[in-house]
């Protein structure tokens, strides 16, 4: 017969519910062992941190998942604007407004190559809402007949696509206007333009006067083949606040792109070298303004510094910012084929740059991803 405090002697590893009757005959309330209790809290709670590495693991691989589905659905939507237009999306503009006989007298056709996308997203109610006429995003106020379509363009600005957002990246760029979303995405532009007389190499081209970027490119374009050739890659979104080093910030090299002469056969190496060795901070807006065609604020990005390497920007011209992402290891990249790779952190920076132009006759090893 169990009686009065009997449960003191009661094994310690012992986890029985008891019940006892106390002296006045009644009975007492059902009790683990206390000590016992008290040990399997301790044990739950030191098994947390040992979970941790794997649950974190587990939410970064879904996120890492998704932004493999954004950059497919992009690529889709290229495929599709190909089929319709028999050419690629334009990315920007370069003096288009200057010359009315283009038809665009009242302002610049600065739109990034995500917005001529957004109608083969099943988002053409976004595209809809974008007045063409006047620019996607003016800095400065520009004197007649151009109007800043900053106010008028600012609707769909404020639009958050989420397929144009990598989730792993949660950085706020855009601290004067909360509103405007920002973007993880832009198309590959080649190589550095001063050192590739003065145009792009990617699958970028600018309507409007500038030659060597408004030449129009196509798959046929593509002579590297689709499957070789860069078509969109992420980066990490800037912060808006110069305060700490990181993938987000963007550098500046001494003296510039300048430093090496044009006509170097290997200026592009050379580059990045110059570009990974200074600290001096720069830039520190990437994906600002998801609709404008300004190099990785809205536009394309460069193939001239390998993934989630330090990023410069000069001379005005962004063409030495490069893919980044807070994925562990490497960077999402959309092919023009419309496959997603994962382009690990060693990728031989030659074969990086092999695989950012589109008509360079160069080889890219089967097994690079």
């Amino acid at each position: 017969m169990i009686g009065r405090g009997s449960a003191h002697f009661l094994p310690f590893h012992s986890l029985v519910l008891v019940q006892g009757v106390t002296g006045h005959g009644q009975q007492t309330k059902k009790r683990f062992h206390a000590d016992r209790a008290a040990g399997g809290h301790r044990d739950h709670r030191r098994a947390h941190p040992l979970l941790l590495p794997a649950v974190q693991a587990a939410r970064e691989a879904a996120r890492r998942s998704q932004c493999t589905n954004n950059l497919k659905q992009i690529g889709l939507a290229l495929h599709n604007y190909v089929a319709s237009n028999d050419a690629l999306p334009p990315a920007g503009e370069a003096f288009s407004n200057e010359y009315p006989a283009f038809g665009w007298a009242t302002g610049p056709q600065n739109f990034s190559m995500k917005v001529r996308l957004l109608p083969f997203m099943e988002l053409g109610n976004v595209y809809n809402s974008c007045n063409m006429d006047v620019s996607a995003f003016s800095w400065g106020t520009p004197g007649p007949p151009v109007i800043n379509g900053d106010q008028i363009n600012r609707t769909v600005r404020r639009n958050k696509v989420a397929s144009f957002n990598c989730p792993s990246d949660t950085n706020e760029v855009n601290q004067q206007d909360p509103q405007t979303p920002q973007t993880s995405y832009g198309e590959n532009r080649g190589m550095n333009r001063y050192n590739d007389n003065w145009a792009f190499t990617g699958i970028g081209y600018f309507q409007g006067h500038d030659g060597p970027r408004n030449k129009t490119v196509n798959f046929a374009t593509i002579q590297d083949g689709l499957s070789n050739t860069a078509a969109f890659s992420e980066w990490v979104k800037g912060k808006g606040q110069y305060l700490q080093d990181g993938l987000h910030m963007v550098y500046a090299i001494p003296n510039g792109v300048t430093t090496i002469a044009q006509g170097d056969p290997d200026a592009h190496f050379k580059l990045q070298q110059l570009c990974q060795a200074t600290t001096s901070r720069a830039w520190d807006y990437k994906g600002e303004i998801w609709t404008m065609h300004d190099g990785v604020r809205g536009g394309g990005y460069s193939h001239v510094v390998g993934p989630n390497r330090k990023s410069c920007n000069q001379s005005g011209d962004e063409s030495l910012i490069g893919a980044s992402s807070y994925h562990p290891g490497g960077v999402n990249l959309l092919l023009c084929d419309g496959s997603v790779k994962f382009a690990k952190n060693g990728i031989a920076v030659r074969t990086w740059h092999a695989i950012g132009t589109i008509a360079n006759a160069d080889t890219v090893p089967g097994d690079v991803f």
